[in-house]
């Protein structure tokens, strides 16, 4: 999606596998200024072989997910196996609430994942996360952060992280 604006409620995305090598956002992929608004909708068994399972935010995008989203058994070989945001120039924005991440997987942040492009800390004002209400569940990282893997700065609040896997950081890295 791009240089839009989208709502997308009571619905699903699921079985997308894009396993070619520039295979990034499985079920959605924002780029350009793209605002995403996802309700009650569930994001299921999507495949990447790079990052964002379930959906890839680049930057200057927003997305939120609210009303009880959820994302289950989505995978991505590298980075975030749920949701992968990276940005190093443009405000990005990701906001989750009343969420569910449930056996999703990846190398790096099982369910999500938060990064400058070349990996390093982003800053406050490059990426912008906040996390409510939320649940964090068996989701798995063969390298680090089960749940989360957040290089950046932002809200995780009122959230639980029960079960999830990593060879480090388990729950949050």
């Amino acid at each position: 999606m791009t240089n839009s604006t989208v709502l997308m409620q009571d619905s699903s995305i699921s079985g997308w596998k894009n396993l070619n090598t520039a295979g990034y956002g499985g079920g959605l992929y924002l780029e350009h200024s793209a605002h995403v608004i996802l309700a009650r909708t569930s994001v299921v068994d999507n495949t990447v072989l790079l990052a964002g399972g379930g959906a890839y935010v680049s930057e200057g995008c927003t997305l939120l997910l609210r009303d009880n989203c959820i994302f289950q058994a989505n995978a991505a070989r590298t980075s975030g196996g749920a949701i992968h945001v990276q940005s190093d120039t443009a405000e990005t924005v990701f906001i989750v609430r009343d969420s569910v991440f449930l056996n999703n997987n990846a190398s790096f942040g099982g369910a999500v994942s938060i990064e400058l492009t070349d990996g390093s800390l982003a800053s406050s004002d490059i990426v912008t996360f906040d996390i409510q209400n939320s649940t964090f569940e068996l989701n798995s990282a063969r390298s680090f952060g089960g749940a989360l893997r957040l290089a950046a700065s932002g809200v995780v609040m009122n959230t639980t992280c029960n079960l999830n896997l990593a060879l480090e950081a388990g729950e949050v890295k």
